[in-house]
């Protein structure tokens, strides 16, 4: 009587607290539930080790090959899950429901009953989760109990410290499928700006939604297999050759990337960021997406076939940032803060749309860049330059809104025609004065 009134006095003070996990390609610990990742995209471990990497640059005739940076290696690869425990008595890792030992037998003795962790292989876990040793061939998740065994009897029961913990074990397509676009994200687009890149849907008009500012790229659906996307990475490549050198992006190619926020079982989703820095001026780029799942593994790249110059490649240049400096923009300085603030969107504009689009133009846009600072500081310091350059302002963004909006040909012929009218109308006044100045002379 007296050991079994000391036994549960030793059941009711156990307790577990799972603190950290490794030999897993990634694992997320909160309040309500335990998950652990096993990815499997890419090539198998080679030789020894829990975890490895294996995004090495290989691509196959569509484009990259997806891969895990954290890979599990499920031919030997060993899971530890360290934890906090009060209260003695073995670990040991259950199936779901709490019946069944997984770990092999081992021979108990007092460093195992005080152990603070508990370690199984990955070819052990993959046989209860996809009913063979090789995680590469399935995918699936299952639940584990890990905890106290203080009656040695190879079982949880009721009364024993154990913990939940959710394993999943999943890989990820190569690329995105273009003609069914059913997984990953099919389209996108780059825009440059001052040694800065932008990733936009494409259906967004750079021109005037983009000026609203931009938060989501598209949707796609939200669950790949049995995990949720979290990432988007867009891979670069310098490049001269633009899209011919797509191949060249590969899975071990540089990255910048967005967290993928607020996605919802339709998969609709917001993103964390949308512009990028880093990027050297007048170098061009050439991109391609990928999508990184909760296991860390990469995949659903759009393929060689989809890239265009136009969308997927891009050069940043300071040019794309001159309305944005007060300190250095004549425009910003002139216009901000006034009723001509909307010259500056249309200004950018008739810049984006027509002036860079010809040699000419870019020459006008340096020539500015160059004068801007200059004429910037003299418009602070001289009010009564402010205002001269103002009422100038009001001519040249009617120029530039009508030979944005409707064409530019048939705007040099209406303010050639405005020319010719005001010049008739000031030689007609020209005429009636000296008229006038004639009849005076006559009648003296």
């Amino acid at each position: 009587m007296l050991s079994l009134f000391f036994l549960l006095i030793a059941n009711a003070s156990a307790n577990i607290e799972v603190v950290s996990i490794t030999g897993a390609s990634n694992y997320i610990i909160d309040e309500n539930t335990i998950k652990v990742f096993g990815g499997t995209s890419g090539d198998e471990c080679d030789g020894a080790g829990n975890t490895c990497n294996s995004c090495t640059g290989i691509n196959n005739s569509n484009g990259p090959s997806a891969c895990n940076e954290n890979r599990i290696n499920d031919l030997g690869g060993i899971l530890t899950i360290n934890f906090n425990r009060t209260g003695t008595g073995t670990p040991i890792i259950t199936n779901s429901n709490k019946t069944m030992n997984l770990l092999p037998a081992l021979n108990e003795d007092e460093e195992n009953s005080r152990a603070n962790y508990v370690s199984i292989r990955w070819d052990i876990i993959c046989s209860y989760i996809v009913e063979t040793s090789n995680c590469d061939l399935n995918e699936g998740r299952e639940v584990v109990h890990v905890g106290i065994d203080q009656n040695d009897d190879n079982i949880l029961d009721s009364n024993e410290a154990s913990v939940a913990i959710n394993i999943i074990v999943t890989s990820m397509e190569d690329v995105v499928n273009m003609q069914t676009r059913a997984d990953g994200i099919a389209s996108f687009q780059v825009y440059p700006g001052d040694e800065k890149i932008y990733l936009l849907d494409s259906e967004t008009d750079v021109y005037d939604d983009f000026e609203e500012g931009f938060e989501v790229l598209g949707s796609f659906p939200a669950y790949k297999g049995v995990t949720n996307f979290n990432e988007i990475r867009l891979y670069y490549e310098e490049t001269s050759a633009g899209c011919s050198s797509i191949s060249e992006v590969q899975n071990n190619s540089n990255y910048v990337y967005t967290n993928i926020t607020n996605l919802d079982e339709a998969g609709s989703f917001d993103t964390d960021r949308v512009f990028f820095t880093g990027f050297e001026n007048e170098t061009q780029y050439v991109f391609r997406l990928g999508l990184v799942d909760e296991a860390g593994n990469v995949g659903l790249f759009t393929p060689n076939s989809s890239c265009d110059n136009r969308y997927h490649s891009a050069t940043p240049d300071d040019v794309y940032g001159i309305f944005g400096d007060t300190d250095k923009c004549f425009i910003m300085e002139t216009a901000s803060a006034s009723s001509l603030s909307p010259s500056i969107g249309i200004l950018r504009k008739f810049r984006d749309r027509k002036l860079l689009e010809s040699s000419m133009g870019k020459q006008i846009i340096d020539r500015y860049y160059e004068y801007s600072p200059h004429m910037a500081m003299l418009a602070r310091e001289n009010k009564t330059f402010k205002l001269i350059s103002r009422v100038i302002l009001i001519p040249i963004t009617i120029f530039a809104f009508t030979s944005t909006y409707i064409d530019f040909v048939w705007t040099i012929c209406l303010y050639a025609l405005l020319f010719i009218l005001f010049k008739n109308s000031v030689n007609l006044s020209a005429d009636k004065v000296a008229q006038g100045q004639a009849r005076k002379c006559v009648r003296s």
